[in-house]
Formats: C-alpha cells, sequence, structure tokens
C-alpha cells in the first residue's frame, strides 16, 4: 500500500466520520435543549414570575458541563474535517506542540 493510497484511505475516513460527528454534535444538542429547558420554559411562559424564572437560570448553569461536553466534540469534527481537506497531522498535531516548546529540535 502506498503513501497516497493510504492518505486516500485516511481522508475518505475522515469525511465519514466528520459526518458522523456534526449529525451526533446536532442531536445531542437537540437533545440537550429539549431535555434541560423543554419543562421550565413551559412553566415560565404558562405562570411567568420569579420561581421559574430561577429555575431557568439554574438549568442554564446546570447545563454546563454538557456544553463543554459538545464543545469538545465539536473539536474532534473540526480535527477529522482537517484530516479530510489533507492536512495530515502536520497542523493537528506539531502547531501544539511548537506553541507548547515541547517539540524537538536538533542541535546545529
Amino acid at each position: 500500500m502506498t503513501a497516497k493510497t493510504m492518505t486516500a484511505r485516511i481522508q475518505a475516513r475522515s469525511t465519514r466520520l466528520r459526518r458522523l460527528m456534526t449529525l451526533l454534535v446536532t442531536f445531542l444538542l437537540a437533545l440537550l435543549v429539549l431535555e434541560r429547558f423543554s419543562a421550565v420554559t413551559i412553566a415560565l411562559v404558562r405562570e411567568g414570575g420569579a420561581e421559574p424564572a430561577r429555575r431557568l437560570a439554574m438549568q442554564c448553569v446546570a447545563a454546563s458541563p454538557e456544553v463543554f461536553y459538545l464543545l469538545a466534540l465539536w473539536w474532534v469534527r473540526q480535527a477529522l474535517a482537517a484530516f479530510a481537506r489533507g492536512e495530515l497531522y502536520t497542523p493537528t498535531i506539531t502547531g501544539p506542540c511548537i506553541a507548547s516548546g515541547s517539540c524537538w529540535r536538533p542541535v546545529r
């Protein structure tokens, strides 16, 4: 198997995985919004007042870990999109290494 064939396979697989990640993140985001905020929003519309507004604010705070989880999944999706474009490993791995100063540099 040649390097070009392997690169093409990685790009094709990354494109499929990127689409899957997009669907997964969209589904999980819709599920998060419906599960966390539907009952509170209905109560806020029907009753009004301070108690439903307080419950809505508490749900926003309680949902923050899930939002960070979805954000992490979105970043994985972005890495897959970079692989699908042919940016294999160089900007993804080398960039953070150089920024952190952890890459090995030969002495001349």
